[in-house]
C-alpha cells in the first residue's frame, strides 16, 4: 500500500504512524485484507489522500489484486 500521488514527508510519517497505531491497539487481530482496507479507508479520508493497495491473489490471471482507496 502506498499513496497514489506524491505527498509531503510529514503527511506520510503521520499517516503510517496512525495506521500502525490502529493495528497495534487491537492486539490479537490479524492484518487481514478487509481490516487493512477498512482502516486505510478511514485514514485516507482523515488525511485526504488516495491510496493504492496491492494484495496477494490466488485467483485470476495476475498474482495480485489492486484496490484504489479514495480519501475525502
Amino acid at each position: 500500500m502506498g499513496p497514489a500521488d506524491d505527498i509531503f514527508f510529514g503527511d506520510a510519517a503521520v499517516f503510517w504512524a496512525s495506521l500502525y497505531t490502529v493495528f497495534l491497539r487491537d492486539k490479537g487481530n490479524s492484518m487481514s485484507r478487509d481490516r487493512i482496507v477498512t482502516n486505510a479507508r478511514v485514514l485516507a479520508d482523515a488525511f485526504s489522500i488516495d491510496l493504492n493497495y496491492f494484495g496477494r491473489s490466488t485467483r485470476g490471471p495476475r498474482p495480485y489484486t489492486f484496490t484504489r482507496i479514495r480519501g475525502a
